[in-house]
């Protein structure tokens, strides 16, 4: 698991902001405070890191088409960008980005990279040429990582890190989800990646039950919706195939089975963060799972089970999860779960990020001993 990560002169935050993570790490805050700017580092890293372009990709879908204004903090727009990673190994990494040649652009100036065997900096003044402490360093960028035409072309540390990198993997899940199809087609083949809106998490589902996989979602997606005494399940609507619907049957009583559009908002948003947290603990997704409000449209008793569920898959392992909320309710109840020892303390970490006099975000701790955050 990741440790922490680090930002300064970033957007609203223009002091350094250290983010240590726990197995359940939520965000607080008012609107525009900054919470989801520290929800999206991760993802917006880990986008960067696959792009083979080098430095980091500010037209993919977690930048969405930024520049290089919109990244850097206002009041010092002329100085360089600060991001790092560190690992529970105790290895980490620091990249200084700064404004690109071309207006609106953005490049990596300096990496440095630290393990417990040394440290070691490569940085690049601008003409694309890598220095290290002993001169030239024959490498070229890709992504956010410089690579070498040999592995003795790189200082050390650099390939311990890069190991360290090719684990970091982020599912993002966006404020705002794509709604479930009365109907839904199939597709050719199984999807091997869930769509950040969560577009295709029905299809997802639809292939775990006709795979025979459905014990990879007898974690967090059967937990709430077992809490809320239903299950989540999907059926053909012809012979032939092709189409299939969700549908949300009773666990008791004499209900119908019912389309999961016609059960309102609230179980269709929820839908793709319960099934990024069911491939995580199946070990078929990335491990690290970013949410957006997860309790988007949800009854308080239905934000009540979410932080319950949340609880649950932290408690089972395997999983890191952060989330930025707007929510009370999920708050409270996840500090009543620790409160009753369902969950160490240590398991989780509340940021209260708010918006200073001079107009900077920070973020800091208002959560070690089941305190609620207050401004």
């Amino acid at each position: 698991m990741l440790k922490s990560f680090a930002v300064e002169n970033f957007k609203g935050f223009s002091g350094r902001q250290e983010i240590e993570l726990a197995p359940l790490t939520l965000f607080f805050g008012q609107n525009s405070s900054g919470k989801s700017t520290l929800l999206r580092v991760l993802p917006w890293l880990a986008e960067s890191m696959l792009d083979k372009r080098p430095g980091p990709c500010l037209d993919g879908e977690v930048a969405r088409e930024a520049t290089w204004d919109d990244l850097v903090n206002t009041q010092a727009s002329s100085a360089p960008v600060h991001l790092g990673l560190q690992f529970e190994s105790g290895a980490s990494v620091q990249w200084s980005i700064r404004g690109g040649r071309i207006l609106g652009t953005c490049e990596i100036a300096k990496i440095t990279c630290s393990t417990k065997d040394g440290s070691a900096t490569l940085s690049d003044d601008g003409d694309h040429v890598w220095q290290g402490s002993e001169g030239p360093v024959d490498a070229r960028l890709e992504g956010m990582l410089p690579q070498g035409k040999s592995p003795e072309s790189l200082p050390a540390p650099f390939a311990i890190l890069q190991k360290e990198l090719e684990i970091v993997r982020v599912q993002w899940v966006t404020g705002v989800r794509a709604p479930v199809g009365r109907v839904v087609g199939v597709g050719g083949t199984p999807p091997f990646t869930l769509d950040s809106d969560g577009h295709n998490a029905a299809r997802h589902l639809y292939f775990w039950d006709r795979l025979g996989l459905r014990d990879r979602r007898r974690t967090a997606l059967a937990d709430f919706f077992s809490r809320m005494n239903c299950e989540v399940t999907t059926e053909d609507v012809s012979q032939r195939g092709g189409w299939f619907r969700v549908i949300l049957k009773p666990l008791v009583g004499t209900g119908l089975p019912v389309n999961v559009v016609d059960t309102g908002e609230g179980f269709t948003q929820v839908l793709p963060a319960l099934v990024a947290l069911g491939r995580a603990e199946a070990n078929i997704g990335p491990n690290i799972v970013a949410v957006e409000q997860p309790e988007l449209h949800l009854h308080t008793n239905a934000q009540r089970a979410l932080a319950e569920t949340l609880v649950a898959a932290v408690e089972r392992g395997g999983v890191q999860v952060l989330a930025e909320t707007h929510s009370e309710v999920l708050l409270a109840s996840i500090q009543l779960a620790v409160a009753k020892g369902q969950l160490p303390h240590e398991s989780v970490i509340i940021y209260w990020v708010s918006v200073r006099s001079d107009g900077s975000s920070v973020a800091s701790v208002s959560y070690t001993h089941l305190t609620l955050p207050t401004s």
